[in-house]
């Protein structure tokens, strides 16, 4: 079974185990502590950096802070008109404590490799990547950052296409894609290769490019599943190095075991 977890419904899931938002008898109530968690991550923020963030629209988002406001959970900057939060939201369940997790995996794994890992969650128009950690060794650093949208419809790397074989609940056509058919060069893609490259994504749970993007980038990953549910997908960003050593294969070999561990859950294992 396939799902797709917006990003405001992901943060609760992930965090502490609860429902989807729509499923919450308090939508409003799950609303305030969802944006909450966000700001605790974030700079100040917006009404339209939070609604962007969240989705959520303007006329019920400005409600919403003011009462965070006046219950001290969030302060508004008069001249900024930005909003920063008061408080940090804790869970108090470590097995719940995933982001704690996934940090200090994505650290691991971009110091083993040397490059910067990666943490997307899918979303309306594609993966979105949520976590980032550049190794500590990094000259060349990706240009991608948090926030940044693989869409659907476009370039066909590993990533999106294990996104388009296990999080998006369906895929209407395999036409219009495209992919770096030499370094930094771009080409269409028919849509029978673009079905085998998503078919071999199901099969084989993970996928790594051969090609650098125009970026000077090409990217492993592998998808990572909660409760036997699919639920991101984690990459490392290997970027172009004069006179490098090929570690493709170590690279790849890291990520599935970043993957493992993350699906398997086995806290001790991560600390």
């Amino acid at each position: 079974m396939k799902y797709n977890i917006p990003y405001k419904d992901y943060v609760l899931y992930m965090e502490y185990g609860w429902r989807p938002l729509v499923d919450h008898s308090a939508p409003a109530l799950a609303r305030g502590i969802t944006i909450l968690r966000i700001m605790q991550d974030n700079p100040p923020m917006s009404l339209e950096d939070i609604s962007r963030t969240t989705g959520y629209p303007k006329s019920s988002l400005t409600r919403i802070m003011e009462t965070l406001v006046e219950l001290n959970t969030v302060s508004r900057n008069p001249v900024s008109k930005k909003y920063s939060c008061s408080v940090a939201m804790l869970p108090l369940n470590k097995n719940h404590n995933l982001q704690q997790i996934l940090d200090n995996e994505l650290a691991r794994l971009a110091k083993n490799t040397g490059h910067s890992s990666e943490w997307y969650i899918p979303g309306d128009a594609g993966l979105m990547l949520v976590r980032q950690v550049e190794s500590p060794e990094s000259i060349v650093h990706v240009r991608a950052k948090i926030g940044f949208i693989r869409f659907w419809n476009e370039e066909l790397d590993s990533v999106a296409a294990l996104g388009l074989a296990w999080l998006k609940e369906k895929v209407s056509s395999f036409s219009g894609f495209n992919f770096f058919k030499n370094n930094g060069v771009r080409a269409k893609l028919s849509a029978a290769e673009a079905k085998a490259k998503v078919a071999l994504a199901r099969e084989q749970k993970c996928l790594a490019d051969e090609i650098l993007n125009d970026n000077g980038v090409r990217r492993s990953a592998a998808i990572v599943f909660e409760n036997d549910m699919p639920v991101g997908v984690v990459a490392v960003a290997e970027y172009f190095v004069p006179g490098g050593v090929d570690k493709s294969g170590e690279i790849m070999e890291a990520v599935m075991e970043t993957a493992s561990r993350l699906s398997n859950r086995d806290i001790s294992a991560l600390t």
